[in-house]
């Protein structure tokens, strides 16, 4: 059932993907189409992760079917994981907030101090950096999963990338 949801994930994105590419060449949006292409690319990675993970879980040789990291289900992942680690914690709550700000700079972008011209950009930097985020996210913390000082400043630096591009740059 998660790989369906994945699949159907990754659709969606990759049409919303293509219909801004599209924009951004006619509109000669260089930032955009850099954009786009490298979130063509994740989407990319991101379907043959989910590929071979149907691979491995179809594996007869295993004797059983593999759910997760670990052979547990993916929501034991979510609930006794992420959401018991320093670093988990600060990935769940930097994705809400990356989220809210997405709807934020939507539908009233003066509100959250953003200028009107780069408002659709930033909505779109925001909706979509906590999926490049939990990527990192493991990248960073797996596949021990043990706090430590530098993997909490990591996973804070990861959360907040978009704020700088926001706010900073």
């Amino acid at each position: 059932m998660m790989r369906l949801v994945g699949a159907i994930g990754i659709a969606a994105l990759a049409v919303l993907n293509a219909v801004i590419l599209v924009a951004a060449i006619r509109n000669l949006d260089w930032k955009g189409i850099v954009l786009m292409l490298f979130l063509a690319v994740l989407l990319a990675y991101f379907a043959r992760t989910l590929w071979r993970g149907w691979r491995i879980e179809r594996n007869v040789e295993q004797g059983r079917l593999v759910e997760g990291w670990e052979g547990e289900p993916l929501t034991i992942f979510f609930a006794c994981v992420m959401a018991k680690t320093v670093e988990g914690r600060i990935y769940i709550a930097g994705t809400v907030a990356s989220e809210l700000m997405a709807l934020s700079i939507w539908f009233m972008p003066a509100a959250v101090a953003i200028p009107p011209n780069r408002s659709h950009p930033l909505a779109l930097l925001f909706a979509l950096w906590p999926i490049i985020a939990f990527v990192l996210y493991i990248r960073i913390c797996g596949p021990a999963y043990k706090t430590s000082p530098l993997s909490v400043l990591l996973t804070l630096a990861v959360v907040s990338m978009p704020f700088y591009q926001a706010y900073f740059r």
